[in-house]
């Protein structure tokens, strides 16, 4: 009896260290399909105004009905544009649209109704166009500006209609070499609103904050410890406390703490496992928790309320893990499912209801 006891106790901590810290009980969901994307790289994820789920990849766009992935035909007659290397989607539902955001060849918006296509790329000599057809991300402000992430600066896009039908467009450039008001680095990966209507950008050498009104920017560099190394900045959310969360190319999950004005910056140690990893992706979801899409350790989980971390992990000899470890993308639903895109498909769990199974 004391044997059978030890080989069940010994059986109990070996699946407790191979799960990891994953204290509560969640079953991903793999996603299969019939059309071979789950070999693609899902780099980004979101959702229309029908429920139906799009995701990036580096091989094209796809929306997924339930049951496949349906690959959409972006009719760009242009051979700038690529139709893979997608890297960020952006959902505008009161125009019925899908911003896609391409490393390559610019940007695409997309009514998924009428299907009309509106192509936005780089063009030489021309300033009122995009800087850089390498895109990183996008966000929408307060005025209705799209600001768009580049390697060659931020860019504001205005669209204003005065007939209807014919739209027109301006862009503003933001970069390193305004002077004094300029960008602490033109290598922005990622852009993002706060509540005060304020845009931050992240860059390979810092924050930038800019009061879109005034125009004025407020740059941050942030040592690490390192000499004269200072944090590049990959991603970034805001909680409902105005605490900023960022997520580093090569150090893990930081954050910025409002004090007097100003930021106190720091690691977050209870995320010390991720202080190695690059960070793909960050949200934070309906419940206040912090999910953190890693390059090569899964996913991290961070409840900001009560400061638990909580790691998710693919294990071969656990089923209903996820797929793979190198994590792109993170996108919560409507209904509040978290869909996760990875190098090998699709997870998706229900986060909200601890008994997953």
């Amino acid at each position: 009896m004391k044997a059978i006891f030890g080989f069940l106790l010994l059986l109990l901590l070996y699946t407790t260290a191979a799960v990891g810290q994953q204290t509560t009980a969640f079953s991903f969901q793999h996603i299969s399909n019939k059309n071979d994307v789950s070999s693609n790289p899902f780099t980004a994820i979101s959702q229309d105004n029908q429920g139906y789920i799009w995701c990036a990849t580096l091989d094209g766009l796809f929306k997924y009905d339930g049951y496949s992935f349906l690959p959409v035909q972006l009719k760009v007659n242009t051979d700038s544009f690529r139709y893979y290397n997608n890297r960020d989607l952006f959902h505008e539902p009161e125009k019925n649209c899908m911003w896609i955001v391409n490393e390559e060849g610019g940007l695409v918006r997309y009514n998924y109704f009428t299907r009309a296509t509106l192509y936005l790329h780089a063009q030489n000599g021309n300033a009122n166009a995009l800087a850089s057809n390498e895109c990183k991300d996008i966000c929408k402000d307060r005025n209705g500006n799209y600001w768009i992430a580049t390697y060659d600066g931020l860019d504001r896009l205005s669209i204003t209609e005065k007939e209807p039908g014919k739209e027109q467009f301006n862009f503003t450039h933001f970069h390193k070499e305004n002077g004094p008001n300029g960008l602490i680095s033109n290598r922005i990966s990622g852009v993002m609103m706060d509540h005060s209507g304020k845009i931050w950008c992240g860059t390979d050498l810092g924050l930038c904050c800019i009061n879109p009104d005034t125009k004025q920017i407020t740059n941050y560099q942030i040592p690490i410890g390192k000499g004269n190394e200072v944090l590049d900045v990959q991603c970034m959310q805001e909680d409902e406390s105005g605490t900023i969360w960022i997520g580093s190319w090569h150090h893990g999950v930081w954050r910025a703490v409002p004090q007097n004005g100003t930021y106190r910056f720091e690691a977050v140690a209870e995320l010390n496992e991720l202080s190695a990893q690059s960070i793909h992706q960050l949200i934070i979801d309906r419940e206040q928790k912090l999910w953190i899409a890693s390059g090569d350790y899964g996913i991290g989980q961070y409840n900001i309320l009560n400061h638990q971390a909580t790691y998710y992990r693919h294990h071969p000899q656990v089923v209903n893990t996820l797929f793979n470890d190198n994590i792109h993308s993170i996108f919560e639903d409507a209904t509040g499912l978290i869909w996760i895109g990875s190098d090998n498909g699709i997870d998706k769990v229900n986060a909200h209801n601890s008994f997953n199974f």
